[in-house]
């Protein structure tokens, strides 16, 4: 059966023979107060349902009509453990998804990174890229005196990728995925920075 608590404030009230007004003069609240609290609109704080009691002199229990309430520590445990276990799944929940969200964060800023990088490497920078080069051929042309001159015949990568008579056009097309290994090894092969051969 639910409890009303607003019928119950009004049938102890008839039954000390008080009027809305008179009640209201003994808190210190107005008519529209009281009345508020027995038609159920609002419901008194804990400090006038203190003072209601000892003006009637009822114990809050009775007062609020929860008398007829189950009290038995079997169903208060009950309640409890459900309680406790739905906290705990709604925080087991709340975790998982924290981690998921920050594995997929680390992976995609990862990701991210490393795109970021290739792309500001000093591979990328104006036209000039870096390979590690196995060999290169070249012909020597009417070399003046403390100049070096001459002209490329091949170019080998470490890839194995060998290209003759390269033009500039040659390199650009070349795979470069080999030339961090250059950069992030030792290797004692030469590394070539190559602008344009034929100029």
């Amino acid at each position: 059966m639910e409890i009303n608590i607003g019928e119950r404030l009004k049938e102890i009230r008839i039954k000390n023979n008080l009027t809305q007004e008179g009640l209201g003069e003994h808190l210190f609240l107005t008519r529209q107060t009281i009345s508020k609290w027995e038609t159920g609109k609002s419901v008194p704080d804990l400090e006038n349902l203190i003072l209601l009691s000892k003006l009637y002199q009822v114990s809050l229990d009775q007062l609020v009509g929860l008398e007829s309430l189950d009290y038995s520590s079997e169903k208060i445990k009950k309640s409890n453990q459900r309680k406790e276990r739905n906290f705990m799944l709604t925080k087991a929940a709340k975790i998982f998804c924290l981690a998921v969200a920050s594995v997929f964060f680390i992976f995609y800023g990862t990701a991210v990174h490393k795109e970021h990088a290739l792309q500001n490497s000093p591979l990328y920078e104006g036209s000039i890229k870096i390979f590690s080069v196995e060999n290169v051929e070249y012909e020597i042309e009417n070399p003046k005196e403390g100049e070096r001159s001459g002209k490329i015949v091949s170019i080998t990568l470490k890839s194995g990728q060998k290209i003759d008579r390269p033009k500039y056009e040659d390199i650009k097309k070349m795979d470069i995925t080999k030339a961090y290994r250059y950069l992030n090894s030792n290797y004692s092969s030469a590394s070539l920075q190559i602008k344009d051969f034929n100029d």
